[in-house]
């Protein structure tokens, strides 16, 4: 039973992941929390970590599928979601715990409710978060505030994410899918290569040294002026118009 928890659970996502890599390119609205609405990720974080849970109540008692690679798909998986072009907007509502806000850490950005709680809770069953939680929270938040999360395996609310950059906005309780809707609009409105360049630039270099960045920089740009999209760019704003983007 244990087992069939874990693989139904990795199922969950890994399907997820490739119904958002192989759908056209633009952005994406991925909902995670517990609630009513199950979202487009088809199955709530909730749930995911009660999968989880109870493949961990069964470890040792069933071997047919090693624990470690389970969770090195898991791990993939996001790593996946987090390499693509494509920006992920996350919706974040209720209670955002574990493997929810490991996949949430995932997006590009956050959107949560005002009573949204969020956290990494595996110190207190005696775990650590195993599927890029400590990798990623680090990188968002610093190492004080992830060391401070990771270890008292606290739930914060809301306003606290945001004030530590955990989440990009905080709204009103139900209404966290219009304003994810919202920005991923204006997101949308740009140059679909140019905002998928700009991801993978912030992504790649926030780890390299700041020589190696700047060229970077230079080798993207290079490619996009030679983009449709620059040309009509360029056209649109001597024109007075808004540009009418196309992806080339």
């Amino acid at each position: 039973m244990g087992r069939l928890a874990a693989v139904k659970a990795q199922h969950v996502l890994l399907e997820s992941v490739r119904r958002l890599v192989g759908n056209g390119y633009r952005v994406r609205l991925r909902l995670v929390g517990d609630g009513p609405e199950r979202g487009l990720l088809e199955a709530r974080a909730e749930e995911m970590f009660q999968y989880v849970r109870a493949a961990l109540s069964h470890i040792g008692m069933e071997q047919a599928l090693p624990f470690r690679t389970l969770i090195g798909d898991m791990q993939a998986a996001l790593s996946r979601i987090e390499a693509i072009e494509k920006p992920v907007i996350g919706a974040l509502h209720r209670y955002v715990p574990g493997l929810g806000l490991e996949l949430a850490l995932a997006f590009d950005l956050r959107v949560a409710t005002a009573d949204c709680e969020l956290g990494l809770p595996e110190v207190r069953v005696g775990l650590v978060p195993d599927v890029g939680g400590t990798t990623r929270l680090v990188r968002t938040v610093g190492y004080a505030r992830a060391k401070e999360l990771i270890l008292t395996g606290r739930m914060i609310r809301a306003d606290e994410a945001l004030a530590m950059g955990l989440v990009n906005q905080v709204v009103p309780a139900g209404e966290h899918l219009a304003a994810a809707r919202r920005l991923a609009e204006e997101v949308a409105a740009n140059a679909p290569l140019a905002v998928g360049l700009a991801k993978r630039l912030v992504d790649l270099g926030s780890n390299v040294d700041k020589q190696t960045f700047l060229a970077m920089e230079l080798l993207a740009q290079s490619v996009l002026l030679r983009t449709e999209d620059a040309r009509e760019g360029a056209r649109a704003l001597a024109e007075r118009r808004p540009p009418r983007f196309t992806g080339r």
